[in-house]
């Protein structure tokens, strides 16, 4: 069981030595939360979608397909590996949606700064920009106009 696949450096590890020194001869991974596919601009240093493995796999339409599921498993070598589903957040703490902030699973920000950066870092996606964080693109934009 892990609780977020953001980067999927940790895991490619530790999957590699559960198989090496651990011997298992399958491996299942559960993960508490939906795939992480857009980043957090509310405090956790992750500020760009190239930084994230979800992305590459799952769409913000919050649909979970086996297939895409599948496809990442094999790539970080597990046998299968599935996520919660973004509505089980919720469910799981007995509150409405309405009330948390998702956007890191979603795509949605509660905030209009929030969403601008979102723009930003999708319109960045896949480019070789430079090493500023999408944060201080906007700043030094703002700064210059």
């Amino acid at each position: 069981m892990e609780d977020s696949i953001v980067r999927s450096t940790t895991m490619n590890a530790l999957l590699d030595r559960i198989r090496d020194v651990g011997g298992a001869k399958e491996i299942h991974v559960r993960v508490a939360c939906p795939p992480i596919v857009a980043p957090c601009f509310y405090g956790i240093d992750m500020s760009t979608i190239d930084q994230l493995i979800a992305p590459k796999y799952f769409s913000l339409d919050g649909e979970l397909t086996e297939d895409a599921q599948q496809r990442l498993a094999d790539d970080l070598g597990a046998d299968s590996l599935r996520y919660l589903p973004v509505e089980a957040l919720a469910r799981a703490i007995d509150l409405p949606q309405s009330k948390l902030c998702q956007a890191c699973v979603t795509g949605q920000y509660p905030t209009p700064v929030g969403q601008h950066l979102y723009q930003i870092a999708c319109d960045n996606r896949g480019a070789r920009v430079d090493s500023q964080r999408t944060y201080e693109q906007l700043a030094a934009a703002v700064g210059a106009g």
